[in-house]
């Protein structure tokens, strides 16, 4: 039983893991169980535990040093017998000196650890991903026909250094299934679709008004790629701020940059000091804007 720990709300962490019963919180309108119940006897894999909030990270610790769990609002203790396996992109080591994460949690899921390499030192697994990623994606999209990909379209794949890994190589085939003109992908169609990423990335935006005058953001070389050891959430973060950065800098003052984005001034000052807070990435902005600020 899979979980995506970044994709794990904070507030809804212990609920998810371990259950709830009726009436616990707001909108628990029956019992349920959680994940560690319903894995009970099997496997629970934590993909992306370095996401994990400390608050569950906790719970969790608990559960696998007593073998048993609480349902969010009940007393009565569960037992549960699971095997976990858990994977992460990041540093634990260096997280737990920064204090994201728990020492002790550490090494209770560090019995045995296997460390994949980037897809990059790797390329010899890039023809069988592709094809596996082919497969699953062109049936989920319920193309006409049965999709293939020529030895030199996977010899270009294979060529490419992959910053983003696994999850690059799947979107890129998803990208693929899409642009290619015919059943069978070619190494044209790799070629376009690597090379859509020229030296800047632009955004268009149109205004509200019907004259199709249009406004193309320049946004950093690299927003439209996953960086190596980022996850999709921060990634979405850090394209977020880079949208916010290039309307201010496109337009002359910070209400008219929110207000083209569909924002209040006070909502763009908020969201830009969330994103900001978040390490993502370093502001360009003038020293005029930030006195409006």
């Amino acid at each position: 039983m899979p979980l995506n720990c970044g994709a794990m709300p904070d507030a809804l962490a212990e609920a998810i893991l371990f259950g709830h019963e009726k009436g616990s919180f707001t909108g628990a309108s029956s019992d349920k169980r959680g994940l560690f119940e319903a894995a009970n006897g099997g496997t629970i894999f934590l993909d992306e535990i370095g996401e994990m909030p400390l608050t569950a990270q906790v719970k969790l610790l608990r559960a696998l040093q007593e073998k048993e769990i609480v349902r969010v609002g009940a007393t009565r203790h569960i037992k549960v017998d699971v095997r976990v396996i858990a994977a992460t992109n990041r540093d634990l080591k260096s997280m737990i000196a920064e204090g994201r994460f728990r020492q002790d949690l550490y090494y209770r899921i560090s019995t045995f650890e296997i460390q994949v390499a980037p897809l990059r030192e790797r390329r010899a697994d890039i023809p069988s991903l592709a094809n596996h990623f082919l497969a699953k994606l062109s049936s989920l999209a319920c193309h006409p026909l049965p999709m293939t990909i020529e030895e030199d379209a996977l010899s270009a794949l294979a060529s490419h250094d992959w910053h983003g890994n696994v999850r690059e190589l799947e979107n890129v085939m998803n990208r693929l299934i899409v642009v290619a003109s015919a059943s069978t992908i070619t190494r044209a169609d790799v070629e376009n679709v690597l090379g859509i990423h020229p030296g800047t990335a632009s955004l268009i935006l149109r205004t509200r008004s019907n004259t199709h005058t249009e406004a193309k953001l320049v946004l950093p070389p690299n927003t439209s790629e996953l960086c190596e050891d980022e996850t999709i959430t921060a990634y979405m973060r850090r394209v977020k701020l880079d949208v916010l950065k290039a309307a201010i800098t496109q337009y002359p003052s910070r209400t008219a940059a929110a207000e083209r984005l569909g924002l209040t001034k006070d909502a763009l000052k908020r969201q830009l000091r969330y994103l900001r807070n978040a390490n993502l990435r370093s502001t360009n902005i003038s020293t005029n804007d930030q006195e409006e600020v």
